[in-house]
């Protein structure tokens, strides 16, 4: 019997064809799989950058549309099993950075596809069990045995 897991995707929006992508390839399996949504303010054919318009609109509404967003995909993040980075060579962003402090405070467990590279964000990795390519995070996802590891407590690392 397959035990699937739920997984969020993190990383940052420069990367969404990336994440759109390993989405399909979990979601085309039967993997429950969450993504970022990038919000009203990026463009619907480049996520990872704002509108043209997006320096005339007031402060105080970009603040709560970020805010909305992230909270969003907090919340994402706690209902997932699993988290995978999206991190095409090692980057790692602010945001992303939050969102994997967060998920580790939370007990998930979190994966790689990279090792993070960014020196100011190294310490990162302290909480990353493993760098996987997407295709064996869905052979990590899938089966009965390794979903059974997943169900144990991660293991807090001492700093």
């Amino acid at each position: 019997m397959r035990i699937k897991q739920k997984v969020c995707l993190i990383g940052s929006l420069r990367f969404y064809d990336e994440m759109l992508e390993i989405a399909n390839l979990l979601a085309n399996q039967g993997v429950p799989i969450l993504i970022p949504t990038p919000g009203k303010y990026r463009k619907n054919t480049d996520p990872g950058h704002y509108i043209s318009a997006y320096n005339h609109i007031p402060h105080k509404e970009k603040v709560r549309e970020e805010g909305r967003r992230v909270h969003a995909h907090l919340e994402k993040i706690i209902i997932s099993d699993l988290i995978y980075i999206v991190n095409p060579g090692g980057y790692v962003g602010f945001n992303t950075a939050v969102e994997i402090c967060f998920a580790y405070t939370k007990g998930k467990h979190i994966y790689a596809m990279e090792a993070i590279r960014d020196r100011d964000s190294l310490f990162l990795m302290n909480f990353v069990e493993r760098t996987l390519p997407p295709e064996e995070l869905l052979t990590l996802v899938t089966y009965t045995n390794s979903a059974t590891v997943l169900k144990q407590p991660v293991p807090k690392k001492t700093l």
